[in-house]
């Protein structure tokens, strides 16, 4: 019985990995085709505007363009090009490219390019063999603006994308909940008075932020448990700093952190529109 069980075992094994080589390395039809057809809405594109912790000089917009087809890898890519020259946006999308290595999960093939626009007017196209889209792209200093002139294979959900305000900052905080720990001791200390500290250096920011998207580790939902803020921030990013780690220092009844586990309580984040980031746990 027990030879049997493992006879079995050992045919699942070989079965799976006959089934993941001929995922992988099958590339003469269906998905693993290089070659597609771009049809009616095959494709999705958006625009986002993020910042870079790494150039740290403010907020840059990206085009991101996705197939409608989803794939069994979640790393494929499309063979793309943007050119700008002008006030003409020309985008080139070629054949799909199936990866070296499969991440395991699901997904659409995806390109993505960097966008160096000034504010003003433009024309977005897309080219795929001799089908061409056309948009018209607004780059206004606090939204973009994106209308359909004429498309058969491409497709966008936005209208309307709002920009980051210069000089934002986003400030994060919250008590980690432990389970073990009695109920009186399970008080947020801590991020009243980081939040009050904030305030003494910096303006907060408008209510109809909220509902434009995130920036930072804000969203909606952090806004309505009183767990992230907006604020106008103009002064120098070391006095940002030191009043987030200054936290770490404050005098708290229940202590910074819990007496069940000896972790950390509270979480602290800032970001800045510049592309600061600072995380204290």
């Amino acid at each position: 019985m027990k030879k049997r069980w493992i006879i079995i075992t050992l045919l699942i094994i070989i079965s799976a990995v006959v089934f993941w080589i001929y995922s992988n390395f099958q590339d003469s039809n269906g998905e693993n085709n290089k070659s597609f057809e771009y049809n009616e809405n095959s494709i999705n594109f958006k625009i986002i505007e993020q910042t870079d912790t790494n150039r740290l000089d403010g907020p840059h917009l990206f085009l991101q363009v996705s197939t409608e087809k989803i794939y069994q890898c979640s790393n494929f890519g499309i063979e793309g090009n943007v050119e700008t020259k002008d006030n003409l946006i020309k985008v080139s999308l070629g054949e799909i490219i199936k990866p070296n290595i499969c991440e395991t999960f699901l997904g659409p093939a995806k390109f993505a390019k960097e966008l160096d626009l000034r504010e003003g007017e433009y024309a977005l196209e897309f080219y795929s063999n001799s089908q061409i889209d056309r948009y018209r792209l607004q780059i206004l200093k606090k939204e973009i603006i994106i209308e359909d002139s004429k498309s058969t294979f491409s497709k966008t959900e936005q209208s309307i994308i709002y920009r980051i305000p210069e000089n934002l900052i986003s400030v994060t905080c919250f008590r980690y909940p432990h389970t073990c720990e009695n109920e009186e001791e399970i008080i947020d200390e801590l991020c009243p008075i980081l939040f009050s500290e904030v305030e003494k250096i910096a303006s907060p920011a408008e209510d109809e932020l909220i509902d434009r998207g995130v920036f930072g580790r804000c969203d909606k939902e952090g806004f309505e448990r009183g767990t992230c803020k907006y604020y106008y921030y103009t002064q120098e990013f070391n006095k940002l700093n030191q009043t987030i780690y200054a936290s770490e220092n404050y005098t708290l009844k229940f202590g910074h952190k819990a007496n069940c586990t000896g972790y950390d309580l509270y979480y602290r984040n800032i970001d800045t529109w510049l592309g600061h980031r600072i995380v204290v746990r």
